[in-house]
């Protein structure tokens, strides 16, 4: 395998999980194969002299080359990969159909192959717990506590690993930092609260730059202006919420106290309408008070007058017709005797009446 952290971390996180340590990887590092067969009960699939020739011209090869360290493992690498492609007889497009896989935990092989392949195919590099995150996906009931106990559990870790930086990895690159950067307190602070929230990939690749101080300075300060910018516009955006938050708040006052000045206006005009209509209603009865007062004065008027009449009738039929006035009393009086009283005052009662009306 070519040495890189990732692969490291793969192998030594697997053999933490089954138990394993390094005395154990040294025991079975001579007998390998025999190991693979008769433990894992995993057939081996060479290839042949003649196939090897072959994948060894591949373009494939050199492209590989350029980006090791270790230029032999190119080819073993590309074997591995177009050996996959034949036994697959050739490109195909669907998963369900790849039968063969080539599986590496180095993600830049697998990066590379994916480059390689024509688009449209499935590639011939899977990750381990790619690979298996696919058997689970195919089978889920019959892998569930394989998956459970190793094919999961390992994507997570290995996703934590990548996606979080260990502290080993922050103390590395805050030791290249302070060798090959020369940076103020603020540019320092400003550039490790950029670097606690990147993920270790991007960590390691500007650890890679180290070897050129130029580029590597460059890469610190371009972190360095991104994360202020990045400072400044969420600083900038707290102060318009908090802005957008005081309007409205006022905005809610406002119209808070409007809504009370209205309620006080709604129930000063209610008050001012019962007002209202108890004065009419205090008018209106001092109006029929009024009103009945002048029927009565107007009553006893009529009846005055009426009296007074009926009084200077009687005095000038007694002045001037005596004999008249004779023969009216002999009148009443056989009236009253014969019980006619009762009819007169009835009669007078009724005329009252009509005048009370």
């Amino acid at each position: 395998l070519e040495y890189n952290s990732g692969s490291i971390d793969f192998i030594f996180s697997t053999c933490v999980r089954i138990g394993k340590n390094k005395t154990w990887l040294i025991s079975i590092n001579g007998k390998l194969e025999s190991f693979i067969k008769a433990e894992l009960q995993v057939d081996i699939d060479g290839i042949l002299e003649t196939k090897m020739n072959l994948y060894s011209r591949s373009e494939d090869v050199n492209l590989l080359k350029q980006t090791r360290i270790h230029k032999s493992t190119a080819i073993h690498d590309v074997a591995a990969y177009l050996h996959v492609r034949d036994r697959r007889e050739g490109n195909i497009r669907l998963f369900q159909k790849a039968k063969y896989w080539f599986v590496t935990a180095n993600k830049k092989l697998a990066d590379f192959n994916i480059s390689r392949k024509t688009n449209g195919f499935v590639n011939e590099t899977i990750m381990p717990e790619e690979l298996t995150s696919l058997l689970f996906l195919k089978n889920p009931q019959k892998l569930a506590k394989k998956v459970s106990q190793i094919g999961l559990n390992e994507l997570i870790a290995q996703t934590l690993s990548e996606e979080y930086a260990s502290k080993e990895l922050i103390n590395e690159i805050d030791i290249a930092i302070k060798e090959s950067a020369d940076l103020s307190a603020e540019d320092y602070n400003i550039l490790f609260s950029s670097i606690a929230l990147q993920s270790t990939n991007k960590i390691q690749k500007l650890l890679e730059e180290i070897s050129d101080k130029r580029k590597f300075n460059e890469s610190i300060h371009n972190l360095i202006e991104k994360e202020r910018t990045k400072q400044a516009k969420s600083k900038e955006e707290k102060i318009q919420r908090q802005k957008q938050f005081e309007e409205v708040n006022h905005e809610k006052l406002s119209l808070e106290e409007k809504l009370k000045n209205l309620e006080a206006k709604l129930s000063q005009g209610e008050k001012e309408r019962k007002e209202q209509q108890e004065r009419i209603r205090k008018i209106e009865e001092q109006q029929a008070e009024s009103l009945l007062k002048r029927k009565k004065a107007q009553r006893s008027f009529w009846l005055a007058l009426g009296g007074l009449i009926l009084s200077a009738v009687i005095f000038l039929v007694a002045l001037y017709y005596p004999t008249l006035f004779s023969g009216m009393k002999d009148f009443i009086k056989g009236i009253a005797s014969l019980g006619g009283v009762w009819g007169l005052i009835s009669l007078i009662i009724n005329i009252c009446k009509l005048f009370h009306k």
